[in-house]
């Protein structure tokens, strides 16, 4: 069994692969102030509770957008899971053509890339709904070419009420209607239905400038909310996890040393 871990800005979250499938998941908040004693012992009982002991796993695979909890982490899986460990940019490399980027992409926006290669073909824009929202796009030729960085949507709701001084911040769901009938009815159609409009137009502008037919993925922690996008084809809510495990299994080299 597979470990793997995508630390974000928001969370970390744990997949324990048996081969390619999923078997188990869990969340741990990214609190900057987090040890790695409180990472090791609430991973083994997280394992516990799905009635796994540590020598199953036979491998760690982490990627990460928060260098700080990512030294944290590797600590507590030296400390309480003592399992080779590979980090995804650091000992795992992803074997990705990302040359026409300009800049250097986050590890995420990439891992995102290859995973929906790896299971879905080229041709793809992947949008990736958590702190922050982006859209990414895998050419004809399988290669990254770049994409969108946006507000999450949950950013934009306490946005919202930070700026302002007597609007609240609201549960994020699907409103029965378009058309509040209350402050909170309000907010809410308007962050949900202004975030679906907003994505549908910025995918049919991509496409739009795209010579070629692509395959529209949806994934994240809020991709269930896109279920009224009507442009796009597949839901994967675990592509991320899914891109580290393959990523892992290309692996040409070593886990980290002690």
């Amino acid at each position: 069994m597979l470990l793997i871990i995508d630390i974000g800005n928001t969370s970390m979250m744990f997949g324990v692969f048996h081969k390619n499938e999923l078997k188990e998941k869990f969340t741990i908040k990214s609190h900057k102030t987090v040890t790695s004693d409180d990472l090791g012992v609430s991973i083994i009982q997280y394992l516990s509770l799905f009635n796994l002991d540590k020598k199953q796993i036979e491998a760690v695979v982490i990627a990460s957008v928060v260098p700080q909890l990512t030294e944290t982490l590797e600590t507590a899986i030296k400390d309480y899971l003592e399992i080779p460990t590979y980090i995804v940019g650091s000992n795992l490399n992803i074997d990705l053509d990302s040359s026409s980027y300009k800049s250097q992409a986050g590890i995420d926006r990439l891992i995102n890339v290859f995973g929906g290669i790896s299971k879905y073909g080229k041709s793809l824009i992947i949008i990736d709904i958590g702190t922050a929202l982006t859209i990414d796009v895998a050419d004809n030729n399988g290669a990254f070419i770049g994409g969108i960085i946006f507000p999450g949507i949950h950013s934009l709701n306490q946005a919202l009420s930070k700026d302002t001084a007597k609007l609240p911040i609201v549960d994020l769901e699907r409103p029965g209607h378009i058309i509040g009938t209350s402050t909170e009815d309000c907010i809410l159609s308007g962050v949900y239905y202004g975030y679906i409009y907003a994505i549908e137009g910025m995918i049919e502008k991509m496409k739009a400038e795209l010579p070629y037919s692509v395959t529209v993925i949806a994934t994240g922690g809020y991709s269930s909310l896109l279920k009224d996008c009507n442009n796009i084809d597949i839901f994967d809510e675990n592509l991320t996890l899914d891109g580290i495990r393959l990523i892992y299994e290309n692996r040409t080299i070593s886990p980290l040393a002690d």
